[in-house]
């Protein structure tokens, strides 16, 4: 392979981690890497090492880059020799959309799904969830989305210790105007509330058109487990046709959620 820069995943997602692998011509100190942004550039100066047993290739985690056009440009510096590096140069581009991860917890028999970066690399760092494999596209902020896009609210009940996301803006303001009865009413009482709580805008998905999903789009299902009356309310949003039939055996079908980008 010949001097390059080059990212994994080949076509990042919005604000996703970014791997680079930078392959020069000559052993890398990997340990020496580090990089600085501007303007759509990623400068990366790193050092080679004297030891020529040492790949020469070595790979650095970026963080989440905005979307659209980059360029990498990276700086080979020979220890002790004052001169501007040998260059190798890249480019790629950023998609607009960011991928939401799907999580599981066999302890709770539960899913999580998400595209906050920190929560991520929390959820990754930890043991109480685990990738499902299954993920889909949103995106993270309204100027990143198109005019179609609409926001996708997040909600937290701390009775079932669970997840709940809508992209129906009358659904949401209904779980919005009962937070706010049943929380006066248990403040009232002097008792905390475990009810459903809202804690912010997940992402931006597009909404059905007439029970379907538009051009460019595809259908995210969302399933229930139907245990309200146990205190243990779980749903799981999903794009894999496969995934939502094995779902059906033992969870209630709830339709069409939103509709992420293809």
């Amino acid at each position: 392979m010949p001097w390059a820069c080059i990212p994994w995943p080949r076509a990042p997602g919005a604000y996703d981690e970014v791997k680079l692998v930078v392959r020069a011509d000559g052993p890398v100190d990997a340990s020496s890497m580090r990089a600085t942004f501007d303007s759509g550039i990623v400068r990366v100066d790193f050092d080679y090492s004297l030891d020529s047993s040492r790949p020469s290739f070595a790979t650095m985690k970026l963080a989440g880059l905005a979307p659209g056009a980059w360029r990498v440009e990276a700086y080979g510096h020979n220890l002790g020799i004052a001169s501007p590096g040998r260059q190798f140069n890249g480019a790629f581009r950023v998609d607009t959309a960011s991928a939401v991860v799907e999580y599981y917890s066999g302890k709770l028999d539960h899913y999580l799904v998400t595209a906050w970066p920190d929560e991520i690399a929390a959820l990754d760092a930890g043991t109480a969830f685990e990738r499902t494999g299954e993920r889909f596209k949103a995106w993270l902020h309204a100027s990143d989305a198109p005019a179609s896009a609409v926001p996708v609210c997040r909600f937290y009940a701390s009775g079932p210790n669970s997840h709940f996301y809508t992209a129906d803006p009358g659904e949401c303001q209904y779980l919005k105007s009962l937070q706010q009865k049943q929380a006066a009413g248990a403040a009232a009482k002097g008792q905390p509330f475990p009810g459903w709580q809202f804690e912010a805008i997940a992402f931006y998905a597009v909404a059905p058109e007439n029970g379907s999903c538009p051009a460019n789009t595809r259908p995210v299902w969302r399933s229930y487990n139907d245990r309200a009356a146990e205190n243990d309310s779980n749903h799981r949003f999903t794009v894999t046709d496969a995934v939502r039939l094995a779902m059906k055996v033992s969870w209630a079908d709830e339709g069409l959620a939103f509709c992420a980008p293809a």
